[in-house]
């Protein structure tokens, strides 16, 4: 391993995008007047969590070649996660989310990810193993496993992580599997890294837990 490999506290591999979540709480998306646009993906919310406890963090995804595109690199690096892993893809847009909010426990998602999600166009030969060795731990979604060429991709760094590697920790992605737009998940979804909950007083059995509250996302 060369000596100039930074090492990371946890390197982060799978979905990113852009959550558009309504500003007027309680009212259906076709009366909703304004949004708030926030960071959003599974690997980045993780990869965000643990840069505000002080950790080192780096995420691997890929983003389209457009403005959203831009806005997920700032957003990551204002919250302090290292965004070198994270590529353009010319053939797709950046994938957006959309979310009712019916508190306290009523959270509809639409998830726009066709016809391709960039995150699912990360490819083998553009993995660093050397970092992926190094850090501490290594955290997939599950969703990357869903398509070619992100498939082999990761199947390739959990086989550089076995061989000697700390841990490693999946995720499956589940909420979004399957829920392309016109089709909302009507769970309650975990609570983002990036982002307050609008009901965060709630203390019904279904909210979140109150550990998991980052506080206020920066005014961008």
């Amino acid at each position: 391993m060369p000596d100039s490999v930074e090492t990371f506290d946890l390197i982060t591999m799978g979905r990113i995008g852009v959550d558009l979540y309504p500003l007027q709480p309680g009212v259906p998306l076709p009366q909703v007047e304004s949004f708030g646009k926030f960071l959003g993906g599974s690997a980045a919310n993780v990869a965000v969590a643990a840069a505000r406890l002080g950790r080192s963090t780096a995420v691997i995804t890929r983003t389209g070649n457009d403005p959203f595109g831009t806005y997920l690199h700032q957003a990551l690096e204002e919250f302090g996660v290292d965004d070198r892993f994270v590529t353009p893809v010319d053939a797709y847009p950046t994938p957006v989310t959309f979310c009712e909010i019916f508190p306290p426990d009523d959270f509809p998602l639409y998830f726009y990810r066709q016809p391709k999600a960039p995150d699912l166009e990360i490819r083998t030969e553009e993995l660093d193993f050397f970092a992926l060795r190094a850090a501490r731990i290594f955290w997939i979604t599950g969703t990357g496993l869903s398509e070619e060429p992100s498939r082999s991709a990761t199947l390739a760094a959990l086989k550089a992580r076995t061989k000697g590697a700390p841990r490693s920790s999946t995720s499956t992605g589940a909420r979004c599997s399957g829920r392309t737009h016109g089709r909302p998940a009507r769970t309650t979804p975990r609570r983002c890294a990036t982002r307050p909950w609008p009901s965060a007083t709630s203390t019904s059995a279904r909210s979140p837990p109150a550990y998991a509250n980052p506080g206020p996302a920066p005014r961008r």
